[in-house]
């Protein structure tokens, strides 16, 4: 029962005063009900049923499925429509409320728990869920009633314990299956009993039971929120005769842990061991040095001898000699990852997930693609590959952990839309996949990624299995490396240079111009011809975005490592002797320094017929500039060297029927030119610029046939947004394989990687 009374000034008018009665009632039914929430992860909520949930009726809850975050946000205030007029009520509803987004929703192994990938929640503030009905259904209300809502709202926090178990080693157990029987999860407290008692239902801390009483080692990570907890927090702008200061009434701030078992703690950069009182082992943990509200801690346990206790509270000694202590809220235990802002993460950063470092986006794409993974069979990924799983797209808002345990354990959280069917057929045909309907038509598609049509009237029975049509130990085919290069793959974007510059990048290209410009592109022969690049670059030498070599060589040594029959070294300044015979195209992009080592360098790997591509100021030779001219056609001496930076016409009439020429007439580029140059050594120019000062056109693009190899010349690439311009990089690709003797089509696959295309106007 419920009663509301209401009217001015105040809220409320007192017994006396018009009000309403509210009668509350559970209606019976077998639709499951939520009985539990919380955070895995700093990027995963999970929420725990009281039966198990169908998979029918969760289609595209994903795109459904709405949180909101907040320091003021509630279950269900969404349908609040009549408010106290008090101030604080005011400021409240000031308070920011953000959207968190849901990038993917899967159905755990038990049935019973809906596992949501999200947008980091790292602030300490409060956070909604708001489901659709997962079965219900609007109905009509009676007169005179309330409107009946068929959603559901829960609400959770940041707090809770991380808790990880490890099987203590077995004589002839196997690693994989230590592995496999190791659970990791979230207690809603320290206090066990408390926590069994708090999620009581729920598989995920049933399981957590279970393992208490075996062998391993439980190891529990918390942060503690010692904000209030010794003296009371005051309300904001309360006039006390007394000032409630810490300092000036506690000696000593502990927390104090008792357990059944000893225990070990680190806190505060030390091992602490816990001491036997009155038959229990008890730690105390001084908290009086640390200011941060938030108390970072771990507890190591060893389980499986008997029974394991533990209970956590607040222990306060104060100078007047007395001494309190209290048990500790469940809001004072905060997740290891939690912070306590109010706002949200800024999307646009750059994402960096130190799991990765070194792992390479390009060779990823192969493992994606190849015959051990066969991921292609079945996932899209960067716009290519099948549709009988799911999308993997949104792995680039996916936390680490998740994404490896779901490639490694595929049925452990299975999306809804994507679940396993076996299909027995009236002619007694036995199909398993997932399933799609096209009217009467359903599609099955297998692991294999072969996709067979079924007609309704066919189908004998239709069972949902709870195990996902992608085989267990896909990823147990790859090594190391392949698998760090395929996660790569999947979760970071496309390789691009940084645009940290001050200017502003020029618009983007549409797919149309592109496409205009790969026109009548040619197949490669097939099998390919091994291609050894060796990437050259420098040291920055200028301000941000400009001339950033080292990034290009990060970026450019991924991309074209996702070429098919792409070998890749590269070398910051100059390569060795090793590396340049290996080599069939050396590409540099640097401050050019010529000299006697690198004539001799370049002269011996021309004449076996190697290819050289130069970019920009690699082109600069000093005062050795006519010596290298020989060389590469024309070369920059700075002292005389003339430049400008702007917009830029390139102008390709002079390419005439050249390939790299082909589809190009005029466009336009936003970067730097060069004129006034050294040497004009049998160069055949293939673009040049607009007239400038004096009546010159500067030289832009240009080859050079010296001995057996060739030589390209690229000026443009001062501004680091040039090399992710689909047309520029469309020349500079052709390049490439046009001086390794290659169809200038080879390396088009690259052209469109991580680029930002305009945004059609259909108005």
């Amino acid at each position: 029962m419920l009663c509301c009374h209401s009217g001015g000034p105040d809220w409320g008018t007192g017994p006396s005063g018009e009000g309403k009665l509210f009668l509350i009632k559970e209606r019976p039914s077998d639709i499951p009900a939520p009985i539990a929430v919380w955070p895995s992860s700093s990027q995963e909520v999970r929420i725990a049923f009281d039966r198990p949930l169908d998979p029918a009726l969760l289609k595209g809850i994903a795109a459904n499925v709405e949180i909101t975050a907040g320091p003021y946000v509630a279950a269900g205030d969404r349908w609040e429509v009549l408010r106290p007029g008090y101030e604080v009520v005011k400021h409240q509803q000031a308070a920011s409320r953000q959207k968190v987004t849901v990038y993917s929703a899967g159905i755990a192994e038990d049935r019973r728990t809906l596992v949501l990938a999200t947008a980091p929640q790292t602030q300490t503030v409060q956070y909604s869920v708001q489901l659709p009905g997962m079965g219900r259904e609007r109905e009509a209300s009676p007169a005179g009633a309330l409107a009946q809502q068929p959603a559901v709202d829960v609400d959770y926090s940041l707090a809770g314990v991380h808790a990880t178990w490890v099987p203590a080693f077995e004589s002839g157990a196997s690693q994989t299956s230590t592995e496999s029987s190791s659970w990791t999860g979230i207690l809603p407290h320290l206090d066990f009993v408390a926590s069994r008692a708090l999620r009581a239902g729920v598989p995920d801390i049933e399981a957590f039971a279970e393992r208490l009483s075996k062998p391993g080692l439980l190891t529990l990570k918390a942060r503690l929120d010692t904000e209030g907890l010794f003296i009371p927090v005051t309300q904001p702008g309360s006039q006390l005769d007394y000032a409630p200061e810490e300092d000036e009434w506690l000696s000593a701030r502990e927390l104090r842990l008792r357990s059944s078992r000893e225990l070990e703690a680190k806190f505060g950069n030390r091992r602490h061991t816990s001491t036997e009182r009155n038959g229990e082992h008890v730690l105390d943990l001084d908290l009086s040095g640390n200011t941060d509200d938030l108390t970072d801690f771990e507890l190591i346990f060893t389980t499986g001898i008997e029974r394991l206790d533990l209970h956590a509270e607040w222990v306060g000694r104060f100078k007047d000699g007395t001494t309190r202590s209290g048990p500790l809220p469940t809001h004072r235990l905060l997740v290891p990852w939690a912070i306590k802002e109010t706002s949200l993460p800024d999307g646009a950063a750059e994402r960096k997930i130190p799991e990765l470092v070194g792992a390479n986006w390009g060779r990823g794409r192969h493992v994606f693609r190849s015959q051990e993974a066969a991921c292609v069979r079945c996932h899209v990924a960067h716009g290519e590959g099948g549709k009988i799983g799911p999308d993997l797209s949104n792995l680039v808002h996916r936390d680490y952990e998740s994404v490896v345990r779901d490639i490694r354990h595929p049925s452990f959280a299975i999306n809804p839309d994507f679940v396993t069917y076996t299909v027995l057929t009236k002619a007694g045909k036995v199909l398993t996949g997932v399933l799609r309907s096209e009217g009467d038509i359903l599609q099955i598609g297998g692991a294999d990624g072969q996709t067979h049509a079924i007609h309704r009237d066919d189908v004998e029975e239709l069972r949902p299995s709870a195990v996902s049509v992608m085989p267990d130990g896909a990823a147990a085919k790859l090594s190391e490396s392949q698998f760090r290069d395929l996660l790569a793959y999947l979760m970071l974007p496309p390789p691009r240079m940084p645009l940290d510059g001050k200017e502003v990048a020029p618009p983007p290209r549409t797919r149309e111009e592109v496409a205009a410009v790969l026109a009548g592109a040619t197949d490669p022969s097939v099998p390919l011809k091994p291609l050894n690049l060796l990437l050259v670059a420098g040291d920055k030498d200028h301000g941000p975005g400009e001339h950033d070599y080292p990034a290009w060589l990060n970026a450019w040594s991924q991309l074209l490592a996702a070429a098919d029959g792409i070998t890749l070294d590269s070398a910051m300044e100059w390569p060795s002797v090793a590396q340049i015979e290996k080599a069939d195209t050396i590409v540099i992009y640097q401050k050019g320094r010529w000299n006697e080592e690198r004539s001799t360098a370049i002269d011996t790997h021309l004449a076996k017929g190697g290819g050289l591509v130069l970019i920009h100021w690699a082109i600069e030779g000093g005062s050795e500039a006519t010596d290298f001219s020989r060389r590469i056609g024309q070369a920059s001496d700075s002292t005389r060297t003339k430049y400008r930076h702007g917009s830029l016409e390139v102008d390709w009439t002079s390419g005439g029927s050249h390939p790299i020429a082909r589809n190009l007439s005029k466009f336009a580029l936003h970067d730097e030119s060069y004129w006034n140059l050294v040497g004009d050594n049998k160069t055949k120019l293939l673009a040049i610029g607009g007239t400038e000062s004096g009546n010159v056109r500067p030289p832009l693009f240009w080859t050079v046939e010296p001995n057996r190899g060739r030589v390209f010349v690229s000026i443009p690439g001062h501004y680091s947004w040039t090399f992710d311009d689909p047309i520029y990089r469309a020349v500079l690709l052709r390049g490439i394989a046009w001086v390794s003797h290659e169809s200038v089509d080879r390396l088009n696959s690259v052209v469109p990687l991580g680029v930002d295309f305009a945004v059609r106007d259909t108005k």
